[in-house]
């Protein structure tokens, strides 16, 4: 059977809760981008065929506010003519800058103070208009979150783990499957550490997860060690403390859930430079036999190890090397090993039996082992890189008589604890002291979820989180961080990049800080996109070695787990997800306004019905009618020829006699000034006249004379 997909192809389509947002505004529709291309200009034209019944609704208000039947000037009546005629309202507002301009220089007419109410209200009205149109795409906007429902959520199955894990003689298809596991597990971890290096500098190709990492603090506890201070370095200051703090299940993970339903988090981590020099070796000479050529040896004994042929944890070996040879070995090796606490050894999980001084009741132990072919162009006083010692030029491809510095001790080690903790209530909620577990080792959690006293504490849905989260940090550890990525790239520190052949620039005093810092952020990245990968099913090299989790009527745990399958959250620049509450919201109101702006009149008339005794609301209704272009046009012509007009039943507009006929004119020329064109034509007529008058003058003078 095929590898699973990513994340990204099993986005589900249709109506889903976000929990994040609460089951009301966290409603939401998430489309194909098809359908998302159809519905959002949907919207936006629904959107704009409500302006004009909005509008009609807020001037018909505001022309009934400041109806009256006092007296008032004819600038009152010039703004209550072009409020009910004009049809936007900044066709409002510039009529109303034209009106106060002009009327500005009449004494008594206190255009401004009259106008300035009207002003005002259409301006607010137009500016939330605006606003408004800048606010519903954020309502509708769901974000980029979406659900991702794979049909391969699950985790492997139990046979195919014991016989990965078997110390039997194993068939050729179990040698195949072992070899498939292994690297695909490889393949996870570098793909995570290349997440990690992008995402330090980018967001390209950190968009699919919940968050883009998971935070975390790293502070000095000075003069702590994670041990017995027999083992920890003498020259260490301080020892290094990390701490994720609690991390609610929903925002970290994506683990779509009701508050009720979620879990937290913790995970913490301290690390410190062991004294190497009482626990490793200098390089011992191994004569050459049949065979094999001499070479030296160096061992550091923190505990026997169960891969160990000397008894030891870790040994390296060396031969003198030319500095073409040199160039083909990797600069840096590191070495990881693993014990859970108290010195109980499990075959599958433990890689050496630890010294007791590096045993803790509660806590998993990590040693991280370094070993470097290279040379440096500087002394290195950090304790895990410590070189100061001067070294032949000619075996590290250095022509010049330049000084480098190799190791001081062939093996240096760092010692590292981790522990988990898990509470039965979201981050963001109050905790009480019996939320959550003590801090304990993976294994320790692991038996503590499994107890009867405690699963009463935890719901079905929560205690599948917390599956869900045990099985991804399996591999979230300094251990499982160097082992994979040891072997499948290069060794998984920032040193590296001040290599160049079998060459490095000297290293800060602090580096070992810096490379633990490194380590953890990988580890939280391995934690937070395998959890993600159990939901796909993408964990494991071949959907046939999966267990899938099936939805169930009478297991309620398998029911639980089922559920957490259904709601992993994802982000997705490429589907759109709309808020549906804000969508239903914005319908319903669209909806109301088309309905309501057409009728408003009607409905008006029915109330002043109604409610016949009020005058004064029969009177501000019949000033809406009157100052209708049409109705007046029925006043004037009425006026000047006498024509009788009725009323349309339905539309409510006047109609005359098709029989009565006029011309432009008998309506009354426009009063407006007039153009240059027309003064120069009018002074020139005049101008023509006098001459005209005058010449009619000396001939009647004449005449008389003549007589």
């Amino acid at each position: 059977m095929p590898k699973a997909s990513a994340a990204a192809t099993y986005i589900f389509e249709g109506v889903w809760t976000n929990w994040n947002k609460g089951s009301i505004f966290g409603s939401t529709l998430t489309l194909k981008p098809d359908d998302a291309a159809l519905l959002s200009p949907a919207i936006t034209i629904i959107i704009t065929l409500t302006g004009p019944p909005l509008w009609l609704l807020f001037r018909f208000t505001l022309h009934q506010l400041q109806a009256t039947d006092d007296k008032r000037n004819y600038l009152y009546f010039q703004v209550q003519v072009a409020l009910r005629n004009t049809n936007t309202g900044l066709g409002f507002l510039w009529r109303l800058i034209c009106i106060i301009l002009a009327w500005r220089h009449k004494s008594g007419s206190r255009a401004f103070r009259q106008v300035t109410p009207a002003a005002l209200l259409v301006s607010t009205y137009v500016a939330i208009l605006f606003g408004t149109a800048l606010w519903v795409p954020r309502l509708l906007n769901a974000g980029e979150e979406v659900l991702s429902r794979s049909p391969w959520c699950g985790w492997y199955d139990q046979d195919y783990l014991d016989a990965i894990y078997s110390q039997d003689i194993q068939s050729d298809d179990v040698v195949r499957m072992a070899m498939e596991y292994e690297n695909n597990i490889q393949s996870i971890y570098a793909s995570i550490l290349q997440h990690v290096d992008i995402c330090a500098t980018s967001v390209d190709g950190c968009n699919t997860l919940p968050v883009k990492e998971l935070t975390f603090t790293h502070s000095d506890s000075i003069g702590d060690c994670p041990f017995d201070y027999s083992v920890c370095h003498p020259n260490m200051e301080s020892s290094i403390r990390f701490d994720t703090g609690i991390l609610s299940s929903n925002k970290a993970l994506g683990f779509n859930a009701p508050k009720q339903d979620r879990v937290s988090f913790r995970l913490t981590a301290q690390c410190a430079p062991l004294d190497d020099a009482k626990f490793v070796s200098g390089w011992k000479y191994v004569a050459a036999t049949s065979g094999t050529p001499p070479y030296q040896i160096s061992d550091a004994d923190y505990g026997l190890s169960d891969t160990s042929k000397r008894n030891v944890t870790f040994s390296v070996t060396a031969k003198p090397l030319k500095c073409k040879e040199r160039m083909a070995v990797p600069p840096y090796v590191l070495k990881a090993n693993f014990a859970p606490p108290g010195g109980n050894i499990s075959e599958r999980t433990s890689t050496f039996n630890p010294m007791p001084e590096l045993r803790l009741p509660y806590a998993d132990t990590h040693l991280l082992m370094l070993t470097f072919n290279g040379a440096y162009e500087g002394p290195v006083t950090d304790p895990w890189f410590a070189s100061g010692i001067d070294d032949d030029a000619d075996a590290f491809c250095q022509s010049s008589n330049r000084t480098l510095y190799t190791r001081d001790l062939p093996i240096t080690t760092i010692g590292c604890t981790q522990q988990f903790e898990v509470c039965n209530a979201d981050a963001d909620a109050p905790m009480m002291s019996t939320s959550c577990s003590s801090p304990l080792s993976l294994s320790q959690l692991s038996n503590f979820m499994a107890n009867s006293n405690t699963t009463a504490l935890f719901n079905h849905r929560q205690r599948a989180t917390v599956d869900r989260i045990l099985d991804a940090a399996n591999g979230a550890s300094f251990y499982y961080v160097i082992d994979g990525l040891s072997q499948s790239t290069v060794a998984p520190l920032q040193a590296r990049h001040q290599i160049y052949n079998t060459r490095s620039l000297a290293l800060p005093p602090d580096q070992w800080r810096v490379e633990t810092t490194y380590w953890f952020s990988i580890l939280l990245s391995y934690l937070q996109q395998v959890s993600l990968q159990i939901s796909t099913g993408q964990f494991a090299a071949s959907t046939e070695y999966i267990n899938v989790t099936q939805p169930s009527t009478t297991d309620a745990m398998q029911h639980a787990a089922y559920d957490v399958c259904r709601n992993q959250i994802i982000i997705s620049q490429r589907y759109r997800s709309f808020n549906l509450f804000g969508l239903i919201l914005t319908l319903i109101l669209c909806i109301f306004f088309m309905t309501l702006g057409p009728f408003i009149e009607d409905i008006v008339r029915l109330v002043c019905v109604w409610r016949s005794a009020n005058k004064e609301v029969g009177t501000r209704l019949e000033m809406w009618f009157m100052n209708h272009d049409l109705e007046m046009l029925r006043h004037i012509s009425q006026k000047t020829k006498g024509f009788r007009w009725s009323i349309d039943k339905h539309g409510g507009i006047p109609v005359t006699d098709a029989a009565n006929v006029a011309v432009v004119y008998d309506l009354g020329k426009p009063l407006r000034p007039k153009t240059k064109a027309e003064k120069r034509s009018q002074r020139m007529r005049k101008e023509m006249i006098d001459r005209e008058n005058n010449r009619q003058k000396r001939r009647e003078n004449r005449n008389q004379s003549d007589v």
